[in-house]
């Protein structure tokens, strides 16, 4: 008896997972690009966020990756194990847009984490891992949820499993290339750290928005509609981006550097 609720929840997840029109495991694929994306664009952000305070050197990059490294270790244990329990859009949506709302509230208190720890840590080793921690470890978390959930909801059979996890990882990882060479080489000399923050939250917080409607009850209905929303709300994102470009740079300012950095 104690068996039957837990055999129920499976039952469910399994009735949701790889039951998905085309037009909807298209967008749960292209959302895979944009969070990768982000991941990787937040990462070359967060060099602009501790440079000012830790200097450039190979500690903070050390400290940047190993805390990408470590959260995505986290997402992926905790996407699989949520996504076996719950196989559905509306929950992979609130862990996309989780970490996308943390990246549009992060310009309003980066500054005072970042003065906070520099004033009470004076080994540079520590103190740019800690503010790498408490800046990047909790979005990138959520967003690194996705591509086991994702591949849970696209898996329909055993023997497409291979398939679907290359893929999913496939076109993440593309959308992570394209996040760091986009940002390194165009966004941060042109639009500044603040702003790509900003529009970055706001991109993955419209891919929430376009993975709830795959949750309705109509798949297909709202498959088609996410795939008509998309285009626009990124197209949108980057006609805004191109006209920061008249602007001058929003970026952390630049801080009391700590000895030795």
């Amino acid at each position: 008896m104690d068996q039957q609720p837990a055999e129920t929840t499976t039952s469910r997840a399994s009735a949701t997972a790889g039951s998905f029109h085309p037009s909807a495991a298209a967008v749960i694929y292209l959302v895979a690009f944009v969070t990768g994306a982000i991941v990787m664009s937040f990462e070359m952000l967060g060099s602009r966020y501790l440079n000012p305070y830790f200097g450039s050197g190979i500690y903070t990059w050390a400290a940047l990756i190993s805390t990408v490294l470590l959260a995505l270790t986290v997402g992926y244990f905790l996407g699989g194990y949520l996504a076996d329990r719950t196989a559905s859009p509306t929950v992979l949506a609130v862990t996309v847009m989780i970490g996308s709302v943390y990246l549009l509230a992060l310009p309003s208190f980066a500054q005072a984490i970042l003065e906070f720890v520099l004033a009470g840590i004076d080994d540079i080793r520590a103190g740019s891992l800690l503010s790498s921690l408490a800046i990047m470890l909790f979005p990138v978390t959520f967003l690194g949820m996705y591509s086991p959930f994702a591949i849970r909801l696209l898996l329909s059979s055993a023997q497409r499993s291979g398939r679907v996890s290359g893929a999913v990882y496939g076109i993440s990882t593309a959308g992570s290339i394209v996040g760091t060479l986009g940002t390194t080489f165009f966004l941060i000399p042109t639009i500044g750290t603040r702003a790509i923050t900003l529009w970055l939250g706001a991109i993955g917080v419209a891919c929430g928005l376009i993975l709830l409607a795959l949750s309705r009850a109509e798949r297909k209905a709202g498959a088609a509609a996410a795939a008509l929303l998309i285009a626009p709300l990124i197209a949108a994102a980057l006609g805004a981006l191109r006209g920061h470009l008249r602007n001058p740079p929003l970026a952390v300012p630049p801080t009391v550097r700590p000895q030795g950095a």
